[in-house]
């Protein structure tokens, strides 16, 4: 039985991304990423079908597991880019630093609005930071890591969805300026974005998210200290 599941669920992951990736080739459309529509279409189904989560969860496990290692491979197009990167370096870290500082602080701002506890309060800080350090980030902070997941690909699915319609409306247009967004804003999902626009992008992209994950992992103690 457990191997019919992770055989059912792993093989209907990777059809309904296939799928969806070949309908956003065929209509290129923001609203048509392929990350969205396949999670969009797998929630329905697990609905409809009164799947558990927990049983689609443990199928598909073994694909959560190569998060790590599609973020290291990530290293490739920054590595191949690298003069250009230090071309810009000065710009990059300020950059990189003014993002991180408002991915925290306006997500932070918006739960106290809202009125949210504690708990929502520590678990949304890390929501622009890549997923595994921002759990940790979570968990250290006292919030809820299952939360924080939920969060972070939230922000990795609005930045990649509604990225290119933001930049086009306040006229950004060079690749320093899109790859920092996505990377601070949306981090792993927001670089595969930038990346299906062009390498340079995505390398900046791929700096900003690891640079951002190093800075909200030193800050975020330190904001929680001084706001409590």
């Amino acid at each position: 039985m457990k191997t019919l599941t992770i055989v059912l669920a792993s093989i209907g992951t990777i059809a309904v991304y296939l799928v969806a990736r070949s309908l956003q080739k065929r209509i290129p459309h923001p609203l048509l990423l392929p990350l969205l529509v396949a999670t969009a279409f797998i929630s329905v189904m697990l609905v409809i079908f009164q799947i558990p989560y927990e049983t689609y969860r443990f199928g598909s496990d073994w694909m959560t597991q190569l998060l790590g290692p599609a973020v290291v491979a990530l290293a490739y197009p920054l590595y191949r880019q690298l003069p250009l990167l230090k071309t810009y370096l000065r710009p990059l870290l300020l950059s990189i630093t003014v993002g991180a500082v408002v991915g925290m602080g306006s997500g932070w701002i918006l739960a106290r609005i809202a009125g949210l506890g504690r708990e929502w309060l520590d678990s949304i800080l890390p929501k622009s930071v890549t997923m595994p350090v921002a759990m940790d980030i979570s968990v250290s902070l006292q919030g809820e890591a299952a939360l924080t997941a939920i969060l972070v690909t939230a922000a990795g699915l609005t930045g990649a969805t509604f990225g290119p319609y933001l930049f086009k409306w306040v006229k950004i247009t060079h690749f320093l300026g899109k790859g920092i967004g996505y990377g601070a804003g949306s981090h792993a999902i927001g670089t595969a974005k930038a990346l299906e626009d062009n390498e340079k992008e995505g390398a900046v992209s791929s700096v900003s998210m690891t640079i951002c994950a190093i800075i909200v992992s030193l800050l975020a103690p330190v904001f929680t200290y001084l706001v409590y």
